[in-house]
């Protein structure tokens, strides 16, 4: 599985944090490569490099039966698409897990040989993973929805309080304030309740 850091921040990281936590990794015989860091280009570059050499090797010494990459717009999409090549090169299935709402504007505002190239990489996939059924006509541009699956991200279930009768309800929404990460739907929704 490649994705970002699993420490690191953002919805990518604590859906395969999510995945790690519930026992997949474990279960299912996981390694986990991330070609993602903190600091300047340089430093960027190197890492990424490195993961690729390690993937690589893995792929040469026959370690590697299924790659599941998880992915979003921009430099994610570029940095692991080189996983994908390398990948199908040596034969070997690749889910594509999209995560990046974004990903149908990244795509339609691309120079025509990167819609070329995107197209070729997400048509090559045995599955592209997306996070819910609308998304799969968004991608439609791109990818065949008999090709894509939908699949929620994970949530980490924590018991409820007890609560008091009259005790005020609190909900806490983390991610970015914005309308692509559905905070003004909660917000009608409480209304109406």
């Amino acid at each position: 599985m490649i994705g970002t850091p699993l420490d690191g921040r953002g919805g990518m990281s604590s859906v395969v944090a999510a995945y790690r936590d519930g026992g997949f990794f474990e279960h299912c015989g996981i390694r986990y490569l991330s070609p993602v860091t903190a600091g300047g280009t340089a430093k960027k570059a190197s890492v990424a490099s490195a993961v690729w050499f390690q993937f690589l090797f893995l792929l040469v010494a026959g370690h590697v039966r299924l790659v599941h990459i998880h992915v979003a717009s921009g430099i994610s999409f570029w940095r692991k698409s080189v996983f994908c090549w390398l990948a199908y090169l040596f034969r070997r299935p690749v889910i594509l897990h999209v995560h990046g709402g974004n990903f149908p504007e990244f795509f339609a505002r691309s120079p025509a040989w990167a819609r070329r190239y995107i197209r070729a990489t997400m048509l090559r996939a045995w599955r592209v993973v997306v996070l819910s059924d609308s998304w799969m006509s968004k991608l439609g541009a791109i990818v065949p929805a008999e090709n894509c699956v939908s699949m929620a991200n994970p949530v980490v279930a924590w018991p409820l309080p007890k609560r008091m009768h009259g005790e005020e309800i609190r909900f806490l929404f983390l991610g970015r304030l914005e309308r692509d990460k559905g905070v003004y739907e909660l917000l009608a929704a409480f209304a109406r309740v």
